[in-house]
């Protein structure tokens, strides 16, 4: 197996775990559009992601403790990526939901809820 090819299998065994990030448009969406929308992160959540692991199966092969770091470098990508982003939409959301004019009281809830 060359460099290249082994590099594009570590990438896509790490890419399942990159479904977290469709979260951030759903969220965003949810937060400026409200009304029906509101539901669509528990339901992205609960039951798409539950959806697409089913379809997408199950890993049974354990990580080997002795593997690489290099050989780690996607899973780490994204959890470096998660860290700041989670941050600035945890905070972003707070910001532009708390005097929205548009949601309701339970709108507001509900958006943090999801």
């Amino acid at each position: 197996m060359t460099a290249r090819s082994r590099s594009i299998h570590r990438l896509l065994n790490a890419l399942p775990f990159a479904m977290s990030f469709l979260l951030v448009p759903g969220i965003i969406y949810t937060a400026t559009t409200g009304g029906w929308a509101i539901i669509l992160m528990p339901f992205l959540a609960w039951y798409v992601f539950s959806f697409f692991d089913f379809f997408v199966g199950l890993n049974k092969a354990n990580a080997d403790p002795e593997t690489p770091d290099s050989d780690l470098f996607w899973y780490r990508a994204l959890t470096i990526i998660w860290v700041p982003l989670q941050f600035v939409l945890l905070f972003g959301l707070i910001a532009y939901v708390a005097p929205a004019e548009h949601l309701n009281t339970f709108e507001k809830l509900a958006t943090f809820f999801g």
